[in-house]
């Protein structure tokens, strides 16, 4: 079984020295990155609005040739006299 070792105070103090001392270094790091950040960030957007209208673009061509497969087969077997052009008999007019 492993016990928890607490740091002496001396250890404290030096871990929160160098936490200190690396804070405006990491600071600098984070704002000289942030440009390339919002570049990348602007570039996944675009790709993203792109997929999206493409996506679209290709759903309302599905859609044009589902319609026009409908079209085809109504073509292809045209209403027999017998069957009504309303289902209801034209009665809701």
């Amino acid at each position: 079984r492993l016990r928890k070792l607490k740091p002496s105070a001396e250890a404290t103090v030096k871990i929160e020295s160098v936490q200190v001392d690396r804070a405006p270094v990491i600071y600098e790091a984070c704002v000289q990155f942030q440009p390339t950040v919002d570049t990348l960030l602007a570039e996944q957007m675009k790709q993203l609005e792109s997929s999206a209208a493409e996506l679209g673009r290709m759903e309302a061509e599905i859609e044009t040739q589902q319609a026009l497969g409908a079209l085809e087969d109504a073509a292809q077997h045209p209403l027999e006299r017998s069957q009504p052009i309303c289902p209801d008999g034209g009665r809701k007019f």
